[in-house]
């Protein structure tokens, strides 16, 4: 009778006497232009939405003019335009939740 050697779990290659230990954590005095950086990135954040709006407002324009005159391209683009825009609203405002989500879950 033979028998199947046993294949290691996830544990066992954990334990392993030659395992390389790498840690990194984040240390926002760790490089020098770390508020610069931080000051770039909340300015970029300001534009955004600032875009938005212009487009969600552009959008909402389009969607009453095509909708007024029975344009319906108009309309259907300025609707998907005011979607697109909300859309976007919404990644940009949970953009720092959805990477620090991401981090947690890559720290474990």
């Amino acid at each position: 009778m033979h028998s199947q050697p046993i294949p290691p779990s996830l544990d066992d290659l954990g334990r392993s006497p030659l395992q390389l230990q790498v840690s990194a954590k984040p240390d926002p005095s760790g490089l020098p232009g770390q508020d610069k950086l931080q000051t770039l990135v909340d300015g970029l954040y300001s534009w955004s939405l600032i875009l938005i709006l212009a487009a969600l407002v552009v959008a909402a324009i389009a969607w009453a003019w095509g909708a007024q005159s029975n344009h319906h391209g108009a309309a259907s683009g300025g609707r998907r335009g005011v979607l697109l825009a909300a859309a976007a609203g919404l990644l940009v405002g949970m953009a720092p939740q959805i990477v620090n989500f991401f981090y947690g879950i890559g720290r474990r």
